[in-house]
This record gives structure tokens, C-alpha cells and sequence, in this order.
């Protein structure tokens, strides 16, 4: 019996290391279906058809030099503020028919105005869905961080407490084990038990859940293509047009791109990263589901900047109908 119960001391310490190499291996993956990830609700109900007829973005330089009327009246950020709206033309008719006191021009004028208006509100309305579709993303991906956040916060206090206990086992061990080699069984195996617990807290791993992106928000901005898949056609020619942003000669896509190889991603980023991050996705951990939060956070921000091209434009064109607007005829 004696014999027994020293084989089973002596096995104790392995069983107990065996245990703590296996708490340590790879942590779980959260099932995409149990969080419901299979369909984003971020995504737009219906794919939009933007019409791009009206818009002249590649030959704006051209245009502006040869369009001596227009250049009278707008600053170069205007003019392309306009090519982007697709009211260069519209613009160019009103002043036009300004010079005439005719019924029939009149009614040309306000018509002219009326759809410039127009296509001005469509902008705003761009910009605002855009904004609401990365709003709603950002705060997704944080929700689904807090919850895997919990869950770990959980895993490490219990961890703690097994610590604790293990180390208060070691204490106590000599008042209620008198003999020697069980007490040195019993010491050294809570000693291995609350080490180990203790490393297993520093580097706890935490739980992970696989997210895939059907609709990558950031993809286009990371690879730049000349066409988006995503974006409509008159913010995209914003967002990539440098004399339209703050940083001269440097276009707001490029200050992001710059700005998350800096401060998101220290200057590095490897293949399956780039992948996870702006491809189809992958399987995440908490960290970085929060760099993608950050992100989205300030591509969003940048996208509401087009609010201030906006502004300017629009003040300049309300100028410009207060300088032509023909009088009432007597």
C-alpha cells in the first residue's frame, strides 16, 4: 500500500506538468456561426449602380486650363471639387444663360441650379452612407473584441485564483503532511502548479475567432485601385486626388496608408497580416480585432473630412450666384 501510494507521489509532478503543457497549447477558435458572422449586417441591402457619364476625372488638368470662364470664377480645388460632382458642366451653362434676361434663360438658369443642388445632395448622401457603413463596422468588430476581451479576462482570474491556491497548498502542506517524501511531493508539485499558473497568466494566449470579410472596407484603400468596387466613383476621386487633401502632394488614401504603416503597424507588415487585415480575413485575436477598430475609426474620419472640400465648394458657388444672378425683369 505504501509502495503504491509513493508511485502515485512520484507520478504526481508529471501528471501536473503534463497538465499545464497542455493548457499552454493553441487556444480555441470561437465558432463564427456561435457569434453569427456568417453575414455582415454592415453590409448594404442593395449593391449600388453609380452613374459616372457626367464625370471628366481624367482630363481635369486639361480642362482647367482651357476652360478660361470657369477659371475666373472657382480656385483650382473648386474646379475639381466640380469635376468630381459631375457639375463642371452645369456650372459653365448657368453662367451662361446669367448674360440673359429671357424667360426661356431664366427658367435654363434655375433649372441649372436646381441640379447642381442636386448632384451637391447626392454627394452629401454618399458621404453619409459610406460614414454609416464604417461606423457600423467599427462598432461590429468591437463588439465581437469585447466578447472574446471578457471571455479572457475570465480565463486569466481563474488562473490567478489557482495560483493563489496552489502556492497556499505549498504553505500549509508541512502542518498536515509530517512525513517527508509526500511532503516534498506536495511542495514541489504546487510549487510547478503555481509557476506554471503564473506563466500561463503573462502569456494567457486567449480566445480567437475566425472572421471573414466578404466586403473589405480597407482593401481598396491599402492596394489603390484606379477603380473601386466598393466606393462611389466621385468620393473615390477625392480620397485619391492630392491636391484635394491637407498634406500637399500626398492624397488622403496615401496620409492613411502612411499613417497605419507607422503608428498600426510599425513600419512592417508580412503577407499573412496583409491578408487578414485588407484581404478575406482569417482567424483574429483580440489585438488585432482592436488595430482594425483603429482603422476603420480613422478611415472614417478621413471620408467625413470630404465634408470640408464640400463646404468650400458650396460656399463658392453660392458667391458665384450672388455675383450672376440676373435681375427681375419689370
Amino acid at each position: 500500500m505504501q509502495r503504491k501510494l509513493k508511485l502515485s507521489y512520484d507520478l504526481f509532478p508529471v501528471v501536473i506538468i503534463g497538465f499545464i503543457f497542455s493548457a499552454c497549447g493553441s487556444p480555441k477558435i470561437v465558432s463564427s456561426s456561435r457569434l453569427k458572422l456568417m453575414h455582415d449586417f454592415c453590409t448594404p441591402a442593395n449593391e449600388y449602380n453609380y452613374n459616372s457619364s457626367s464625370f471628366s476625372y481624367a482630363n481635369s488638368d486639361s480642362l482647367l486650363k482651357k476652360d478660361s470662364l470657369l477659371s475666373r470664377f472657382i480656385s483650382e480645388q473648386d474646379f475639381l471639387m466640380a469635376n468630381a460632382s459631375g457639375t463642371l458642366s452645369l456650372i459653365r451653362n448657368m453662367l451662361v444663360s446669367s448674360g440673359n434676361y429671357s424667360i426661356e434663360e431664366r427658367l435654363s438658369y434655375l433649372n441649372y441650379k436646381e441640379q447642381i443642388q442636386r448632384r451637391l445632395l447626392l454627394m452629401r448622401t454618399e458621404i453619409d452612407a459610406v460614414s454609416a457603413e464604417l461606423d457600423c463596422e467599427a462598432g461590429r468588430i468591437k463588439q465581437i473584441s469585447s466578447y472574446l476581451g471578457d471571455i479572457n479576462k475570465k480565463k486569466n482570474t481563474k488562473l490567478t485564483v489557482g495560483a493563489i491556491l496552489a502556492g497556499s497548498v505549498s504553505t500549509i502542506a508541512p502542518v498536515f503532511v509530517t512525513k517527508k517524501t509526500p511532503q516534498d511531493v506536495i511542495l514541489v508539485s504546487s510549487g510547478i502548479i503555481s509557476g506554471g499558473l503564473g506563466i500561463l497568466t503573462l502569456n494567457a494566449g486567449g480566445k480567437k475567432v475566425r472572421l471573414m470579410h466578404y466586403r473589405n472596407l480597407l482593401e481598396d484603400i491599402w492596394f489603390a485601385p484606379q477603380k473601386s468596387t466598393i466606393y462611389p466613383p466621385d468620393l473615390w476621386y477625392i480620397l485619391n486626388e492630392p491636391r484635394l487633401s491637407n498634406s500637399p502632394q500626398v492624397s488622403k488614401t496615401q496620409v492613411l496608408k502612411m499613417r497605419w504603416l507607422k503608428f498600426e503597424l510599425n513600419n512592417s507588415i508580412d503577407s499573412s497580416m496583409e491578408n487578414l487585415l485588407f484581404r478575406n480575413g482569417g482567424i483574429y485575436n483580440e489585438d488585432n480585432l482592436n488595430l482594425r477598430v483603429t482603422m476603420l475609426t480613422e478611415l472614417q474620419s478621413a471620408v467625413k473630412s470630404i465634408y470640408q472640400n464640400l463646404e468650400s465648394f458650396v460656399f463658392t458657388l453660392d458667391n458665384i450666384e450672388r455675383r450672376i444672378q440676373p435681375p427681375l425683369k419689370n
